[in-house]
């Protein structure tokens, strides 16, 4: 059985002697040590101590003073000895942070080992309930923080799915937008120079605008991982597009420092983009909280000859900073410094572990003169030399084809038919996947370009019935699809494994599809 060791301060010898040889006779076990003053105690390990017995009047200080130096230095129960009619100085013990007291009168002695034993005990529940309340407030506070993600993550669910539908609608008429100007700058008479201005200005206008909706679907759907090989460069550029305007609206300056020659990475495009826009919005939100008129954010990449060698990515502010007491907490998971339901939705603990997903690594330091910089970095990955051969394999010329282009957008007929014309081919045209088997009854066709939402018999459904009477040409079909970014689409696309490109779409965009489609026919 373990023994209990007791700290009896008292500055009556006779006292001290009294209940210190009570005690040890005692068959609970009490270790006891006597102090006849506070400076007695000097020296003393005073949480190493079950208990402290403690009298109210010592010589060279108060009892109450006693009381404070021993709770600053240790936790655990004191017991205020009082003598008799003293139970305001008892009172006052209590409220100091005494955990009980004993009054010297009487038969107390006799009592005293129980009392040691019972406070003891009651002492040793009390911590447990406060560590147990203590869990409970931080489980709470964690539940509070999961549901706010939760929150976030049903609003970033419900705005994907309005982008989605959003972008669409806008992706249809831009197709014609980017297809007709193309057309009209590929004719070779001449044209006035501030019209054919214009027509530049038109085409890489809706280029921009189709970048940008792309950016907001691949930010707003979730995607599988799937790592290819990339430019970081590339996604920082599409990152910025998406963030231009509001920086600039808040006057904050972005300046882009890309090495021309920096290698690339095996890595998801996606979530690096979703890491990027994170710390690009914490970056603006520190700026803001700091109060700057005028804000800078730096964006610099760089190849670093490091055994591996590693792209790095700087990220640098003029914010507020992070106060040193968290910077090493900002990858917690669950640390935020905002309030619940607030922020982009990716705390910095999911960007961490992205990167770390890419073998990569994440860190953020402040600067002397304020603000911070947030560091990534990412292993180098190079295509092996077969990819760089096929890249580079000459494109064999397209012979004259009879397509048959199946879209309810009457302007992306017109535009694909004019398009097509344009280099020999001969095109028929059918507003939805119904229409479209009625003249495959009737006609024989080289190819199908093919819409996948459409009205009556969509593209989903026309690719199903036509494996079915005619599975040949089910795998001569190239989709087009405002909506690749859906889960729904994305499984389609991948189970047919037939070419398919993305609403606004190029001449160029068309005619790689086409060639993808003969070179299967002919392996």
């Amino acid at each position: 059985m373990k023994r209990i060791k007791v700290l009896l301060i008292e500055d009556d010898e006779d006292q001290a002697l009294l209940i210190s040889d009570f005690l040890a006779e005692e068959s609970e076990g009490f270790d006891v040590d006597v102090a006849f003053s506070w400076s007695d105690c000097e020296g003393k390990k005073l949480p190493s101590y079950d208990v402290v017995l403690l009298d109210y009047n010592l010589p060279d200080i108060s009892g109450l003073d006693a009381l404070n130096l021993i709770l600053s230095q240790a936790d655990l129960p004191v017991i205020f000895v009082t003598g008799e009619n003293e139970s305001e100085t008892a009172i006052k013990a209590l409220r100091a942070g005494a955990f009980d007291y004993i009054v010297k009168a009487g038969d107390y002695l006799r009592a005293l080992p129980v009392n040691i034993n019972k406070v003891i005990e009651q002492f040793r529940i009390r911590k447990e309930k406060e560590r147990l309340e203590g869990e409970l407030r931080r489980s709470l506070k964690e539940l509070k923080e999961m549901q706010g993600r939760l929150i976030q993550t049903e609003k970033l669910s419900a705005i994907g799915k309005l982008v989605a539908g959003v972008a669409h609608e806008i992706n249809n008429p831009l197709t014609g937008i980017v297809g007709y100007a193309q057309i009209l700058l590929g004719r070779k008479e001449g044209f006035d120079p501030l019209v054919r201005k214009g027509l530049e200005v038109i085409y890489e206008e809706a280029q921009r605008a189709a970048r940008i909706v792309q950016n907001l679907l691949q930010f707003a759907r979730k995607h599988p991982p799937q790592r290819s090989f990339i430019s970081v460069n590339s996604v920082i550029e599409k990152t910025m597009e998406l963030k231009e305007y509001e920086l600039r609206v808040n006057n904050i300056h972005l300046s882009l420092d890309l090495d021309p020659n920096l290698p690339m990475t095996m890595a998801d495009p996606h979530q690096l983009q979703q890491v990027f826009i994170n710390i690009i919005t914490n970056a603006q939100q520190a700026i803001m909280e700091a109060g700057r008129e005028v804000g800078r954010i730096s964006v610099k990449t760089e190849s670093v000859t490091h055994n591996p060698p590693l792209i790095r990515i700087s990220f640098t502010d003029n914010g507020k900073g992070i106060p040193e007491e968290i910077i090493n907490k900002i990858f917690d998971p669950f640390f935020t410094t905002k309030d619940v339901g607030e922020g982009t939705g990716l705390g910095l603990s999911i960007c961490y572990g992205i990167i770390k997903e890419h073998n990569g690594n994440i860190s953020a330091s402040n600067l002397p003169e304020g603000g911070a910089v947030l560091t990534v970095e990412l292993p180098v990955v190079e295509p092996t030399l077969e990819l760089e051969i096929e890249e580079k394999t000459d494109v064999a010329p397209i012979p004259s084809l009879r397509i048959l282009v199946v879209d309810d957008e009457l302007s992306i007929q017109d535009m694909l038919v004019d398009m097509l014309s344009a280099g020999g081919h001969k095109v028929d045209t059918a507003s939805n996947g119904q229409v479209a088997l009625e003249k495959l009854r009737t006609r024989g066709y080289d190819l199908i370009i093919s819409d996948i939402k459409m009205p009556g018999m969509n593209g989903r459904s026309f690719y199903e019935y036509l494996s079915k009477v005619n599975p040949a040409m089910a795998h001569r079909i190239i989709f087009v699809t405002g909506d690749t970014l859906s889960r729904e689409t994305g499984e389609f696309l991948n189970t047919v494994g037939v070419p398919h490109i993305e609403k606004p779409f190029s001449l160029e965009e068309v005619l790689s599809a086409i060639r993808k489609v003969l070179q299967g026919s002919i392996g």
